[in-house]
């Protein structure tokens, strides 16, 4: 399995931002584990930029064409979305 969280953090007159590359395993438990250290490394009171390989949706039923949106190995939208919410309001 092949995690990556790379974070660099920016400043340019006296604003600092950061920017977040991720690419996330495509399987739960690993996938919400490793959204939920993501959160932990970001810090929210620098403006972030969260970008790269999620391999999870916020809807699943949106992405899915004819899959089983009722399985939920892979479904970490509540996980993505608390990441989001956490990091990057």
């Amino acid at each position: 399995m092949r995690l990556v969280f790379v974070m660099a953090h920016f400043s340019q007159n006296d604003v600092t931002f950061g920017i977040v590359c991720v690419y996330a395993p495509n399987r739960n438990p690993e996938q919400n584990d490793f959204f939920g250290y993501c959160a932990d490394q970001i810090d929210p009171v620098v403006s972030t930029v969260l970008s790269e390989d999620f391999n999870a949706v916020f809807d699943q039923s949106l992405d899915r064409h004819g899959g089983n949106i009722s399985h939920n190995s892979c479904e970490s939208s509540l996980a993505l979305r608390d990441l989001f919410h956490d990091c990057c309001h």
